[in-house]
């Protein structure tokens, strides 16, 4: 193996900052963390959630880094991939790197995607040699790009990959020819030793310490066959031995508590937390005088974190297009292995194998033992779900008790899964009316429920013009040279139900039988009737999409304004209208007369329309 090559990283790691004992930055955790910020170092956060400009997470980051320190660890970069590497996806990487001043980023030590065709989850590459290589081709691509350390993580497996290589032989293989830095979870760890059955100890004893720079610390689920890496459980005192032992050979930088899911009670985070900060502050690191010399050593040559940082131009993005006999072999690996997996939870799979490209260590590896299917399968399907349900959480909700079987059923008919959350769900709502006709006879607005969370999820991004001005409308004369300039993230459409009362009603009462929660808006017999006029727009700042019923008059104005919006686009000899034009065309379009009262009402709610941000601002018109 190559771990003796010449390496950089000693000096590049005594440049990184200490960030100290930190958590995972989870949307449903911020108010709590706001309020025990004095107990919180740092917060590591997913940059696959922030890629969306639209939605408003980026301004939200922002305004975390001034809180706290930052740094980045993704989940979609799939580095082990035979792919080349993304590159819009280094491109909203490097961004957001560079917007919350991350001192290093980093992803897992796996594969999520081949030929495109993502399945979100993490899985385990072939342990030789040629899989190494390619990686550490990656890796080192990636951090020219970006222009900060990359830390490789190692994951939770459930079925020992063959192969020459140990997984600590692999791991460490791979950080060398990178040169590259560590995120060691001892979650996984001590999940891989117990599922596969090796000495975690042995296991650090092999890999390079010096190269750690983060670790991360979990809670698993005890099954009968298996433990299973699930980020939503206390952690156990093996796992915290490991860190007592792991912080009494090497320094680290930084310390993260991870926690995807039962939030219920955020004093069990603290407790955690506590625990680890009570490890780190204990157990001095005893760094032997062989050690240091080799440190020092890597410190004669300070300026060789230019190499790593190297300034690539944002417009020529790294092509890392990997090519050879070995890569297409693990091409085959890879299509072979989520291939099993796509038809086994959907019934389809898009590849085709050519299995005389695979090493007969590589066909052992495909063949998995019926728990670690079952495994895998469940975390898979598991996935599939939260991804889904990130994007229509109400009628997740809504749907209750029959929510997985319709997940399934959709990612059976959708079996492509792009990264994008935006392509893989924008079909959710006519699936659910062409294949759940019983579901949606009781919750008829279950379509219009879920289009209308896709639309506010993927809401356009709203750009303020600087020529736009905020006007007093307190006189005709105002109203008349005062061109409202309609919000451009706006969409209006009409549904048959209350949406936005349907969203308030699931997000205060989710634990609620859905029946008893929603069927009101779906029997004529309530006396409720729509049409209801449904309006999604994100205001200015960056804020959350909203999701508002307007009434009629007001949706009157909204049409006026984006059918003026339209002949601009299209005319160039478009004549301007004024807001006292658009109340008039709301007065002809409603079919009421100019009384004072009207008219009194309509400036009223072009005034409303100012301040909701569904008007962005005024232009102001000569006077004729």
């Amino acid at each position: 193996m190559n771990n003796k090559l010449p390496s950089t990283f000693s000096s590049i790691k005594a440049t990184l900052p200490t960030l100290g004992i930190g958590l995972g930055l989870r949307g449903s955790l911020i108010d709590s963390i706001m309020a025990h910020q004095e107990k919180i170092d740092w917060l590591e956060f997913t940059p696959e959630n922030y890629f969306q400009s639209a939605t408003g997470g980026q301004d939200l980051l922002k305004r975390m880094s001034r809180q706290f320190a930052l740094t980045s660890h993704g989940v979609s970069m799939s580095i082990g991939s035979a792919d080349a590497l993304d590159q819009n996806y280094l491109a909203h990487l490097k961004h957001l790197v560079e917007i919350t001043d991350s001192p290093w980023f980093s992803d897992h030590l796996s594969f999520s995607s081949v030929d495109n065709h993502y399945i979100h989850d993490l899985f385990p590459l072939p342990q030789n040699i040629q899989a190494a290589q390619h990686v550490a081709d990656k890796i080192q691509a990636a951090q020219a790009f970006v222009g900060k350390p990359m830390l490789i993580e190692n994951i939770s497996a459930y079925q020992k990959m063959e192969g020459p290589l140990s997984e600590a032989q692999f791991l460490t293989e791979v950080a060398t020819l990178a040169d590259c830095g560590i995120l060691l979870d001892l979650n996984n760890l001590y999940i891989n030793s117990i599922n596969l059955k090796f000495d975690p100890y042995q296991y650090l004893a092999e890999i390079p310490l010096e190269r750690v720079v983060q670790v991360h610390m979990a809670g698993h689920l005890h099954t009968s066959k298996y433990l299973v890496d699930t980020h939503g459980e206390r952690v156990e005192k093996n796992v915290f031995a490991l860190l007592e032992h792991l912080l009494t050979l090497v320094e680290v930088k930084a310390i993260t508590l991870e926690r995807d899911q039962n939030f219920a009670d955020f004093k069990e985070l603290m407790f955690d937390l506590d625990r680890i900060r009570d490890i780190h502050n204990s157990r001095k690191t005893h760094v032997s005088r062989e050690k240091e010399r080799e440190t020092n050593k890597d410190k004669r040559h300070p300026d060789s974190t230019v190499s790593l940082v190297s300034t690539a131009d944002e417009t020529d993005l790294i092509d890392c297009a990997p090519t050879g006999s070995g890569v297409e072999a693990l091409r085959e690996f890879e299509k072979a292995f989520i291939g099993n997996l796509l038809e086994r939870t959907t019934g389809s799979t898009p590849f085709t194998v050519e299995r005389e490209a695979l090493s007969s260590a590589d066909i052992n590896n495909l063949q998995l033992s019926e728990n670690a299917s079952e495994i895998y399968l469940m975390i898979t399907n598991s996935r599939l779900e939260e991804l889904l349900q990130s994007v229509c959480p109400c009628t997740f909700v809504a749907l209750g008790d029959c929510s997985k079987k319709v997940s399934a059923g959709f990612y059976r008919k959708h079996p492509t899964i792009g990264l994008s959350q935006e392509i893989s769900t924008k079909d959710f709502a006519e699936y659910l009316n062409s294949d759940w006709p019983e579901v949606i006879m009781e919750l008829p607005y279950l379509c219009e429920l879920a289009l209308s969370e896709h639309k506010k999820r993927f809401c356009g991004q709203y750009n303020i013009d600087s020529n736009l001005i905020d006007l007093e409308l307190d006189s005709f004369e105002q109203l008349s040279q005062s061109q409202p300039i309609l919000n451009e993230s706006l969409e209006l459409f009409t549904s048959a139900y209350p949406i936005p009362s349907i969203v308030r009603a699931t997000e205060s009462l989710a634990n609620v039988a859905a029946e008893e929660v929603f069927m009101p808006w779906g029997n004529s017999a309530s006396g409720i009737s729509g049409p209801y006029n449904i309006a999604i727009y994100r205001p200015t700042g960056g804020a959350s999409a909203q999701l508002l019923t307007v009434p009629v008059a007001a949706a009157a104005l909204i049409k006026a304004a984006a059918q003026t919006r339209r002949s601009a686009d299209s005319s160039t000899s478009y004549k301007p209208f004024s807001c006292l034009n658009l109340i008039e065309e709301a007065m002809s379009s409603m079919q009421i007369s100019p009384s004072t009262e009207n008219l009194a009402n309509l400036i009223g709610l072009v005034k409303q329309l100012f301040e909701l941000g569904i008007f962005a601002g005024c232009k102001r018109l000569n006077a004729s």
